[in-house]
């Protein structure tokens, strides 16, 4: 969710985002003797002290990110704090800026949640050692990463390039 240039994320929400993804993804996986492995690789609720561990790091990766990518307020981020009263959530303050389009906070924000997914569920199943879903979702990080970029970037606000990207 955002708020003017606070984007905040409820870490029980994103809990369940993310145990719904690794399991849609894991439910039709069958081993060698003809059984479901469903309860192995899907997170599930005795896994939350896991995810508690995997949302931090994603956080503090995202924040270094969105540092890299554009100048954030003094106190720019924070892990399992309170928002409107209520604990558990991951926030991001960034610093419009004169140039800033408050149409791409909403794109914004829809970007940081996904990259936020993204990075618990391709950490999880490398912590289960299922390297094939590791490469399948590095590819899917590329791509949330290059949208998050290009959205913060805003194409056009910084004026016509004078020279050509080969």
């Amino acid at each position: 969710m955002t708020a003017n240039n606070l984007f905040y994320y409820s870490i029980p929400s994103l809990f369940a985002r993310v145990k719904n993804r690794t399991a849609t993804r894991v439910k039709m996986i069958i081993d060698e003797s003809g059984t479901r492995q469903y309860d192995e690789l899907a997170m599930t609720d005795q896994e939350e002290p896991d995810f508690n561990v995997l949302c931090q790091r994603a956080a503090g990766y995202i924040y270094k990110l969105l540092r890299g990518l554009r100048t954030l307020e003094s106190e720019a981020y924070g892990y399992d704090v309170e928002v409107d009263g209520e604990d558990h959530y991951v926030i991001f303050t960034l610093d419009p800026g004169t140039s800033w389009d408050e149409n791409t906070s909403q794109s914004l924000d829809t970007e940081i949640s996904e990259a936020l997914e993204v990075w618990i569920c391709r950490e999880w199943f490398r912590m289960v050692g299922r390297m094939d879903f590791v490469a399948e979702l590095e590819i899917q990080w590329d791509e949330v990463y290059r949208r998050l970029r290009n959205t913060v970037f805003q194409p056009g606000i910084y004026g016509p390039r004078r020279y050509r990207i080969m």
